[in-house]
């Protein structure tokens, strides 16, 4: 304890309260003198009255301790404005939707500081009925381990506990998760907000090796002597197996965001803009796609076989076809 802090604490709430030295010692059974003695730093208060003269003063020993008082006007309690807070001595785990002194193993805890993932904190997420599943590549050894991960809504908190040496891998109920977070013992707090990129059932048979051979033989039948097929070509010539990978998922999150518009008109101006962006990152990613390029390519959508169940997969039935028709609505107005 720090003499110093507890006197000014109990000056300044003993004068917020409107108590002089004799009421306030009244209170507490002590002597004026008592009172004087605590709050000009000249003794402690004996621990057994922390807190009673916590108690009279309204606020908590933790607060009386610290010098830090707290005033939580959040009587709503938003769940995404929850506070974090980790024991380095015990690993305890503390969180509050308000301002709060939080003390564990005799510390006085400061809130986990959040940070967006970095290349070495990813997680990947995927929609699984009524659950999101998640997994985290991460080490899981004793000396470095993901600890938690949280799921947070504005009404709940969903909370998984992991351990060293177990897999760092949850499932959630969708409800209305916004956003996840999760905290690594040696890098700190990381976070994950849904909706900057789609969250999407992503069946593995789309990026199966020998199918997607079988995609790349049609495109070479269908495309392969324009000069848009060998600019693909060239392009993708120089990726290694996993950035071919992830541009491929990346491809396919645009015809999930897609089906999340099917309650649109294809001519909407909301669809429409979704149709520039698909064309804008086909040029900027395998070849300059034109308005009449996209033309052949909605065609080819809508037309069945591997691409329509390709796309549909992925977007849920009668996707191919509206973004057939949200792209021929684009050429008819370009």
């Amino acid at each position: 304890m720090n003499q110093d802090t507890i006197a000014l604490t109990i000056k300044k709430m003993r004068e917020g309260a409107h108590l002089t030295q004799m009421q306030l010692a009244t209170q507490l059974g002590v002597t004026d003198k008592t009172v004087s003695k605590w709050e000009c730093a000249k003794g402690y208060p004996d621990i057994t009255m922390l807190e009673k003269i916590a108690s009279v003063l309204g606020i908590s020993v933790s607060e009386l301790i610290s010098g830090v008082t707290v005033e939580n006007s959040n009587v709503s309690a938003n769940m995404m404005r929850t506070k974090f807070f980790v024991c380095p001595v015990c690993g305890n785990i503390i969180h509050s939707t308000g301002d709060f002194v939080a003390n564990c193993c005799g510390l006085t805890l400061s809130s986990l500081q959040v940070q967006a993932c970095d290349n070495k904190h990813q997680i990947s997420i995927e929609k699984v009925e009524d659950e999101y599943y998640l997994h985290l590549d991460h080490p899981m050894s004793k000396i470095h381990y993901i600890s938690f991960i949280v799921a947070l809504s504005p009404d709940r908190i969903q909370l998984v506990k992991f351990y060293p040496e177990g897999s760092a891998q949850a499932r959630f109920k969708i409800n209305t998760v916004k956003k996840f977070m999760f905290y690594c013992n040696q890098d700190g707090f990381f976070e994950y907000t849904l909706g900057k990129k789609s969250v999407i059932n992503m069946p593995e048979e789309v990026f199966d090796e020998n199918k997607q051979a079988d995609y790349d033989v049609r495109a070479k039948q269908i495309w392969g002597n324009t000069k848009e097929y060998k600019e693909s070509q060239e392009k993708m010539s120089g990726m290694s197996k996993v950035d071919k990978q992830n541009l491929s998922e990346d491809f396919m999150h645009l015809f999930a965001e897609f089906s999340e518009l099917k309650e649109f008109d294809p001519a909407s101006p909301k669809v429409q803009t979704q149709v520039k962006k698909l064309q804008d990152y086909i040029s900027e990613h395998f070849y300059k796609c034109s308005d009449e390029v996209l033309a052949g390519l909605g065609q080819m959508y809508a037309a069945g076989g591997e691409f329509t169940e390709n796309i549909d997969r992925v977007g849920g039935l009668g996707t191919a076809q509206f973004t057939a028709d949200a792209i021929f609505q684009y050429i008819k107005f370009h």
